[in-house]
């Protein structure tokens, strides 16, 4: 009886073991493939742009919104990056740095005066932005970042940013990593060497970074204002090149100058009431409103007096507005597309204008205006 006890107990030992061997069986892709996707996400996570990211979200004054009054000036920023080089992957970074210095606020909005040796404020927008750009650029060259992913030199260059450029020195001879302690130890360091109660802003990188994220970027449809079918109205009206100019015409087969901007904006879907000259528009309606020049972007309408008798006379819309270079000496540069002369050949009567600063049209110039919808 005793050994029939003694099997029964075996048995029951052999049971719980292979319903244990079973369970472990059953469950053990699970626990792989929980311990993989830990693993991957750690490595992710652990990348320089997540890293970078994640700083300026565990900010508690963290705002994910750029102003309206930063937006405004991206198009130009973009067009500083492209042609000194700069690539656009920094481009968040770089609104994050003029909401930090201006919040885009003229004049000096990228508070790049002193980097030139200048009084603060000394610069209007394009040239903050160009010798701002340039700054950017020299401190990431002298942190030696190439990338934005590259976390500890990205907060190198940003901190240079506000320092200049000794604080890579500083960094480098101290070990090459960015530490905060180390920023307020070159702040303390500086102001003792110049005299000052203060020097710089060592928490420059945490309240920059508050602005920061990847994805802060205005796609360039917005640029263009595109919401309110500007490009659809230049498009339209870069279409009637070669057609003859006729004054009080408003098209399709003929224009003058304020019919070829009524025709394309109403075509776009703009509810422009009546038929108002050109004068009209320099008067303002519900139409027409007044901006400023830094504003004006394509899809804008420019108001000429082509006499210089005080009596606007003439409208075009805007295309393109950059700066560039002549000699040593930036200047604006405006394209736009007009109704012009009948005076003109027939190929030039309804055509594009590129024209320099201070040139014959530019000292025509007498207003920006943007269209609005009376819808």
């Amino acid at each position: 009886m005793s050994e029939i006890i003694k099997v029964r107990q075996k048995l029951k030992k052999i049971t719980i073991f292979l319903r244990i061997l079973k369970t472990i069986i059953f469950i053990s892709p699970l626990i792989l493939f929980v311990f993989f996707i830990t693993a991957s996400t750690y490595i992710v996570s652990s990348s320089g742009q997540s890293d970078l990211r994640g700083y300026g979200e565990s900010m508690i004054e963290y705002k994910s919104v750029i102003s309206e009054s930063v937006y405004q000036w991206q198009g130009m920023i973009m067009q500083e990056m492209e042609e000194q080089g700069l690539s656009l992957e920094f481009l968040p970074l770089v609104l994050a740095v003029i909401m930090q210095e201006s919040r885009g606020l003229p004049p000096d909005v990228m508070q790049s005066s002193e980097s030139i040796g200048l009084p603060p404020n000394t610069l209007q927008p394009a040239e903050s932005i160009h010798y701002g750009i340039k700054h950017f650029i020299n401190v990431l060259n002298y942190a030696d970042c190439t990338t934005i992913n590259d976390q500890n030199r990205v907060f190198i260059a940003l901190q240079s940013y506000n320092f200049g450029g000794g604080f890579v020195n500083y960094v480098n001879e101290r070990g090459g990593k960015y530490t905060k302690e180390l920023a307020y130890e070159f702040s303390a360091y500086m102001a003792k060497k110049m005299g000052w109660n203060d020097y710089g802003d060592p928490e420059y990188i945490p309240h920059v970074l508050r602005y920061f994220k990847p994805d802060n970027v205005v796609p360039y449809a917005y640029l263009f204002q595109d919401e309110n079918n500007l490009s659809l109205a230049v498009q339209i009206a870069t279409e009637q090149a070669g057609k003859p100019y006729v004054w009080g015409a408003m098209g399709p087969d003929a224009f003058d100058c304020s019919g070829l901007v009524i025709y394309a904006y109403k075509q776009a879907g703009f509810q422009i009431l009546g038929r108002p000259r050109t004068i009209d528009m320099y008067h303002e309606s519900n139409n027409f409103k007044s901006i400023p020049f830094e504003s004006a972007s394509p899809g804008d309408l420019i108001l000429y007096d082509m006499d210089l008798k005080g009596i606007t006379n003439h409208v075009a819309i805007l295309l393109d507005k950059k700066l560039v270079r002549v000699g040593k000496v930036l200047k604006w540069q405006i394209t736009m597309f007009h109704a012009s002369t009948d005076e003109a050949a027939l190929n030039e009567q309804i055509t594009q204008k590129v024209y320099l600063e201070d040139s014959w049209w530019w000292i025509r110039q007498t207003k920006f205006i943007r269209v609005h919808d009376t819808k």
